[in-house]
């Protein structure tokens, strides 16, 4: 009997043991984010499960930890710095402002956590060194690198002789000068001026498209910043009163009366970015993980470039993956 007592006791030092290594092994993933969300009910995390599954790996099987401030920034950086104080084996960032949030606390902390980012700019944050080796603890996935002069050789051509482009700029947020520099040059290749308008809020709206209109701009392109997100319909239609030809990164200005988007194609961005995640959980460094740049999926809204008498050519039409008549 003693003997069956203590090979019993054994057994359930081992079973407690095996459950113990069990959740020692189970990943723990905090996600921080400014004004998204990936909530479990979200598209955005359905496609970040799916490219886990597509590696084989459960995504059941993490601890998914979610921080999302819904832009308040004292609040953002608080959940910054308790993602970095769980520890956890990755922490996924929604976007370009709590990326440079988690990037500033990670070097209080001096920390090294491998960090997935979705950002329009990494570069320009700072957070990489370059795209294809970072050099970081970071990788992730940012904006297609000719989005901007794809925006400019759409309106050059169906706007003849177009010379002057206004931009929407809000230079507040980190990823809006890189953009200006981008349109800049390629608008220098392309013989184009682009000019920015400061717009830093919604009451500025009019006021910059009326300028923009007023010193002879032929068109607009609308800078990246989620003010101007979250008020994009507002933007498109005092763009088409004015009758100014507008493209933008963003559906909602197009849904207003913009002419064309070149926006992040984010069922490709995270479905990738499970791939990322499942690389560094295999082991993998983040800083020898390239930065994704797929390409951006293009809008058009034709009852808008109707209205405003301008023709799109077929080559273009055939383009687009998404279009309003």
């Amino acid at each position: 009997m003693r003997w069956i007592g203590l090979l019993a006791f054994g057994a359930g030092l081992m079973a407690a043991s095996c459950a113990t290594a069990q959740e020692a092994a189970q990943p723990r993933i905090v996600i921080v984010t400014n004004n998204s969300s990936l909530d479990p009910d979200t598209q955005t995390f359905s496609r970040l499960s799916e490219g886990l599954k597509a590696k084989g790996r459960d995504p059941a099987s993490i601890e998914w930890v979610r921080r999302s401030a819904n832009r308040d920034h004292d609040l953002l950086e608080r959940y910054a710095e308790e993602a970095i104080a769980l520890k956890p084996d990755i922490i996924i960032t929604g976007d370009t402002t709590a990326t440079r949030a988690v990037y500033a606390e990670q070097q209080e902390a001096a920390s090294d956590i491998p960090v997935v980012f979705w950002s329009l700019d990494p570069l320009g944050a700072g957070v990489v060194r370059a795209y294809d080796n970072t050099g970081t603890n970071f990788t992730g996935t940012a904006d297609a690198p000719d989005t901007q002069r794809r925006e400019l050789e759409l309106l050059a051509a169906i706007i003849p002789g177009l010379k002057q482009v206004g931009m929407l700029y809000n230079p507040t947020y980190a990823p809006a000068p890189g953009a200006l520099r981008e349109l800049r040059a390629a608008g220098q290749e392309l013989g184009i001026d682009v000019r920015p308008y400061e717009t830093l809020s919604i009451d500025a709206f009019e006021t910059s498209i009326s300028a923009m209109k007023r010193d002879g701009m032929q068109a607009m392109i609308v800078g990246p910043h989620s003010l101007f997100s979250v008020n994009g319909r507002k933007i498109g239609e005092i763009a088409l009163t004015n009758r100014l030809p507008t493209v933008s990164l963003v559906g909602t200005v197009l849904a207003g009366g913009g002419i064309a988007a070149f926006g992040p194609d984010f069922r490709r961005i995270w479905f990738e970015q499970g791939g990322l995640v499942d690389a560094i959980l295999r082991g993998q460094s983040p800083g020898q993980l390239p930065v994704n740049r797929p390409p951006a999926g293009f809008s058009l809204n034709l009852k808008a470039a109707k209205e405003l008498g301008l023709t799109i050519p077929p080559e273009i039409r055939s383009q687009a993956s998404n279009v309003i008549e």
